[in-house]
């Protein structure tokens, strides 16, 4: 079964995959008013530019979204101004890299991956704490913190 839909209406979809880019193109075609919500940097061109309305989506967004039981669930890193010497750095140094007028290093602290982030300012240090990798990748760069390519191997041992 076909259902045509009517000129006017709008749709909402929530994806990165290129593989939607057809049904974008036919409800667009179609005269339906598509809005495309997206995981920045990760989605393809063709479909962000096919959609009439475009969203970036960021995981803050999606986390306001969440009942309070599944914010507890998928938090997310957390993140801290410590002043030394408050926190000491942990002795599991993997990696060190410099952004823009930052400092960055890579430790590994028990279970959870930490960056710390220092400035020229010495009573300014940032410290994003996260067990799970990925989600610590994904939420350093929305934060224009990149952890370099190179150093993403770190993770999957």
């Amino acid at each position: 079964m076909s259902v045509k839909p009517a000129a006017g209406q709008k749709a909402t979809l929530l994806t990165g995959d290129q593989d939607f880019k057809p049904l974008v193109d036919a409800l667009v075609q179609e005269g339906m008013f598509v809005t495309l919500w997206y995981p920045p940097g990760e989605t393809n061109s063709e479909i962000i530019r096919a959609a009439d309305r475009r969203r970036p989506i960021l995981l803050s967004q999606l986390a306001d979204l969440l009942t309070p039981e599944s914010r507890q669930r998928f938090a997310l890193p957390h993140m801290r101004n410590f002043h030394p010497p408050e926190q000491a750095e942990p002795s599991d140094k993997r990696a060190s890299w410099s952004l823009d007028d930052s400092r960055y290093a890579l430790f590994r602290d028990g279970q959870d991956w930490l960056v710390i982030r220092s400035t020229s300012d010495p009573l300014n240090r940032l410290h994003i704490r996260h067990s799970n990798w990925d989600l610590l990748l994904l939420h350093m760069k929305e934060h224009n913190m990149q952890i370099p390519e190179e150093h993403h191997r770190i993770g999957a041992t």
